[in-house]
């Protein structure tokens, strides 16, 4: 049985790579198609809907590259990272309500908080373990 997962564990990371290069082409090639819209926006046709087309491709690809960071290593540092990017990109592409942007915010915050809570969780677990390996050597007299 040990086994039989050990090859379904090798051949879900193998499938997870797998993905992960294909997101990775496919950032190139949205990277390589944004060309068009970085001319326009440098020969000074640039309207706002030429802008906001060049900040959504931009937003896309960072979170294609943070997706595809998440997928070659999995953290939770990674997919914060993503949900974040995930978040800005609704708040700051889509045409949202006031309330979309109140919950967008919130919901930063929380990832936020998530994320400095997790990092104070595992320093603290890590300075537990460095105590517990070298124990304080000093000696009271």
């Amino acid at each position: 049985m040990k086994k039989v997962i050990k090859i379904l564990t090798s051949a879900s990371h193998i499938m997870e790579l797998i993905i992960a290069v294909v997101v990775l082409a496919a950032v190139i090639i949205q990277f390589v198609s944004m060309r068009g819209i970085f001319t326009q926006l440098i020969r000074g046709s640039g309207s706002m809907v030429v802008f906001e087309r060049f900040l959504e491709s931009v937003l896309i690809l960072v979170i294609g590259i943070e997706f595809f960071r998440m997928l070659v290593k999995p953290d939770i540092s990674t997919v914060m990272e993503v949900i974040l990017f995930v978040l800005a990109r609704h708040m700051i592409v889509i045409e949202t309500t006031s309330l979309d942007n109140l919950l967008t915010v919130v919901g930063i915050a929380l990832v936020v908080s998530l994320d400095v809570a997790i990092t104070y969780l595992k320093r603290r677990r890590d300075k537990e373990r460095k105590e517990e390996i070298a124990p304080d050597t000093t000696t009271e007299e």
